[in-house]
């Protein structure tokens, strides 16, 4: 039987050959600020490992007992036990191993971003307060 660990680093795919020691992790670190949610989603894993977490995850409550306080707390961002339940539905579990676990939280943060978008432009909220757009040049 495949372990946790087998299953993660299957889950890597044929990523590319670059290896980073614990010198680089300022370059790292630097590289997450492209994707914000990718730190979201280490934290979430760092937090996992942490408490020791065993896999398989069999549901959101599992997860949300091995969490700090059963939030995720990410600098402005607080992702609360609701939350939680809410965008990591069902059908993400069981979470086999931590490759899926980074991509569960990351789908999760996806899914909520599109509902804030959906519920932003029922209110009539126009998108440019959402994300500013410069106003187009008039033609000479």
């Amino acid at each position: 039987m495949e372990t946790a660990v087998q299953a993660r680093d299957r889950w890597r795919g044929p990523a590319e050959p670059v290896k980073f020691t614990a010198k680089d992790f300022e370059i790292l670190d630097l590289t997450l600020c492209l994707v914000p949610d990718l730190r979201i989603c280490a934290l979430a894993l760092k937090q996992a490992r942490e408490s020791k977490l065993k896999y398989p995850v069999k549901s959101a409550e599992e997860l949300i007992a091995h969490l700090d306080d059963g939030q995720l707390v990410a600098g402005r961002h607080v992702i609360d036990p609701g939350e939680i339940r809410t965008y990591l539905h069902e059908g993400l579990f069981p979470i086999e191993h931590e490759g899926a676990l980074l991509s569960a939280v990351y789908a999760g943060l996806g899914r909520h971003r599109t509902e804030m978008a959906i519920a932003t432009a029922a209110r009539g909220t126009a998108i440019e307060k959402v994300i500013p757009v410069q106003p187009a040049r008039k033609e000479k």
